[in-house]
């Protein structure tokens, strides 16, 4: 609860990717959090934020179609993945893994009102560490409300972008009835 409060109160959307993956850390045992939104038109995922990896520039612009890798995958089929080193890849069709390295992992999709946001992945690099059902549903209760926050940043945004074009062209009309005179 006191999450979402501090994240509803973020209302600038590259700080709150930031303030989700960032609490992703803290309040799951975990070493990365990343989230990615779908792109404007549609077909893809972009990475917005991603906290605690080891090469952070190599993720900053990652960009993944959707239905591509693991986050690809979530998006597409809007269910969430409980992963870990012994995934029967059976339950998933179509989705290709390379289980190198992969100890555990949870990827839920970000859904606002039937839209797909955007998709929420954090992982453990640790061997002894597995993710539980319990950790998968308190993490899809997380991304709901990041997906409120992000939503509600969203039209925020817009709102402020929207008010300052009035403004400008508002100026610009003034300048315009100062040069007639």
């Amino acid at each position: 609860l006191n999450v979402t409060r501090m994240m509803g109160a973020v209302s600038d959307p590259v700080r709150l990717f930031e303030c989700i993956t960032g609490t992703c850390l803290e309040i799951f045992d975990c070493q990365q959090a990343s989230l990615m939104t779908v792109s404007a038109d549609g077909q893809s995922l972009e990475m917005k934020a991603a906290s605690g990896h080891l090469n952070a520039a190599k993720v900053r612009d990652v960009s993944q179609p959707l239905g591509q890798g693991i986050a690809g995958y979530v998006a597409k089929h809007r269910e969430s993945l409980l992963l870990g080193e012994n995934v029967d890849l059976k339950n998933y069709p179509g989705l290709e893994l390379d289980q190198r390295g992969l100890f555990a992992a949870m990827v839920v999709p970000i859904i606002v009102r039937d839209e797909l946001v955007g998709v929420l992945n954090i992982s453990s690099r640790s061997r002894n560490m597995t993710y539980s059902e319990e950790d998968l549903q308190a993490l899809e209760v997380f991304a709901i409300n990041a997906g409120t926050c992000i939503h509600q940043a969203e039209r925020t945004e817009w709102m402020r972008q929207t008010v300052e074009a009035y403004r400008d062209r508002e100026r610009c009309e003034a300048v315009v009835e100062v040069e007639k005179v």
